[in-house]
């Protein structure tokens, strides 16, 4: 929440319920300014919200409770304009807004918390006037929201699909994901005759439901592994709520080695 001191004006404060949990995040504008947070949105877990400085104006914020977790997501409106972000939204954990530049006026934006992942959905009035989105309202995999289009004049409902595709990652092992290019499995010392078997998971962590997939071995020691099949009954579908729309994570056990792309897959050494 935002509370004001005369020490350090008003800024980001968080409480457990208690008076000596009840602290200061951080001060975002340095000495007895105010950076004033408004617009403090929830998305799976991360604070979203806009945050005034000097060198930036009024942008879009994160923070995850900690003063080095308090940051800058975006400048949108480059340079100390202000993008002025109104109306942040969780659509299946990214943060959806109305925000403002010089180019495209207020139109429809997306940001996923990153920098660059904060991009301009659509420009419903082209050039720089105003489509002005608001009442941003989420419905299954849609987001609705009310704005000026080029020939409605008025303000008109739209709608986004904002559902994800699958969203892969590997992990080995289970919890720990591998780094898509650069993560290296060792299979460990191996006696000869013998043989040892890794097992990496493929979990779906988008919002569609992965229904198909499939894995290879490849590189100049492919010919070291063998790939057997595991029983198809050990396919097992899990459902976790994510923000405000169920997220389908899918497992599955089959076997694979060398380049893990499967889920649940399982890879043997031969001797």
């Amino acid at each position: 929440f935002s509370a004001f001191t005369p020490a350090s004006g008003t800024e980001l404060w968080k409480s457990d319920g208690t008076l000596a949990g009840t602290v200061l995040v951080r001060v975002i504008l340095a000495g007895t300014g105010s950076s004033s947070p408004s617009v403090l949105t929830n998305v799976n877990g991360t604070l979203y919200f806009r945050a005034f400085t000097f060198a930036e104006g009024t942008e879009l914020w994160k923070s995850d409770g900690t003063a080095a977790g308090t940051v800058l997501v975006s400048n949108i409106n480059p340079s100390t304009a202000s993008s002025t972000p109104t109306s942040i939204t969780n659509v299946y954990g990214a943060a959806y807004m109305n925000a403002t530049t010089a180019a495209a006026g207020a139109e429809i934006w997306r940001s996923d918390g990153t920098s660059a992942g904060t991009t301009q959905v659509g420009d419903l009035l082209p050039g720089a006037t105003s489509s002005t989105p608001a009442n941003l309202t989420v419905i299954g995999s849609l987001l609705f929201f009310t704005a000026r289009g080029p020939e409605l004049g008025a303000s008109e409902l739209f709608v986004v699909n904002a559902a994800l595709p699958p969203d892969i990652v590997v992990e080995q092992p289970a919890g720990t994901n591998l780094v898509d290019g650069a993560a290296t499995v060792g299979f460990g010392p191996v006696s000869v005759g013998g043989s040892r078997d890794l097992v990496f998971t493929v979990r779906n962590v988008g919002i569609a439901d992965l229904t198909a997939f499939s894995f290879s071995v490849d590189g100049a020691n492919s010919g070291d592994f063998s790939v057997a099949a595991l029983p198809a009954s050990s396919a097992t579908a899990l459902r976790e709520p994510s923000g405000v729309s169920p997220m389908a994570s899918r497992e599955q056990t089959t076997s694979c080695c060398g380049e893990p792309a499967s889920p649940m897959s399982s890879c043997r050494m031969p001797p």
